[in-house]
């Protein structure tokens, strides 16, 4: 009797020292789309998206701390062209900050709807449009770390694709926005020399 439970103690005892836990970081990838419709000669189309919604949505509870966001990029693509496919078409995209200010996030780009892809190709950004996105996501940051004290920053983002085109047209097309959260996380790993 007495040998079982001291081999049980050794057993307790030894097993403790294999395994520590430790914070790592692990990134967490996650993307936002927006469908944008195309008509006529010149027009604009806005899509309004809350960032805070998608940080919130993206981040799993078994995190301890938010590093940092970043965004991966920009991507585009033609969904569906029921126009001349011919046509040259000029676009941008613009960002704004709801209630706030606004800047180009993808500047004038000209292309023929014949040349464009279906398939998402990244976009050129402009450093203006891309830094008005990470102060929206460094806030969230700042919040989630704060223990989500009170309600989330508005980070409500008016993303408009603007276009001139010759002839008229009618297409859709798609805007994708991948984001990359960086948090930490706390593990059990084994640990040989008990540090």
């Amino acid at each position: 009797m007495k040998l079982r439970a001291l081999i049980a103690i050794l057993a307790l005892s030894t097993t403790s020292c294999f395994v520590s836990t430790k914070s790592v970081e692990v990134p967490i990838r996650d993307e936002v789309t927006m469908t944008f419709i195309a008509l006529g000669m010149a027009g604009s189309d806005p899509q309004l998206v809350d960032f805070c919604q998608e940080l919130s949505d993206a981040e799993s509870g078994d995190i301890d701390k938010v590093v940092h966001v970043s965004v991966e990029n920009i991507y585009w693509r033609l969904v569906d062209n029921r126009g001349p496919a011919s046509a040259q078409v000029t676009a941008n995209v613009t960002i704004q900050r709801v209630g706030g200010e606004s800047a180009v996030l993808v500047p004038d780009t000209t292309f023929v709807l014949s040349d464009a892809d279906t398939v998402f190709a990244p976009a050129h950004l402009d450093p203006a449009g891309l830094a008005l996105l990470l102060e929206g996501m460094n806030e969230y940051v700042d919040y989630y770390n704060s223990g989500k004290v009170g309600p989330c920053p508005s980070l409500n983002y008016l993303f408009t694709w603007s276009m001139t085109a010759t002839p008229f047209v009618d297409f859709t097309w798609e805007a994708k926005v991948k984001f990359t959260i960086v948090a930490l996380t706390k593990v059990d790993v084994p640990d040989l020399f008990g540090s």
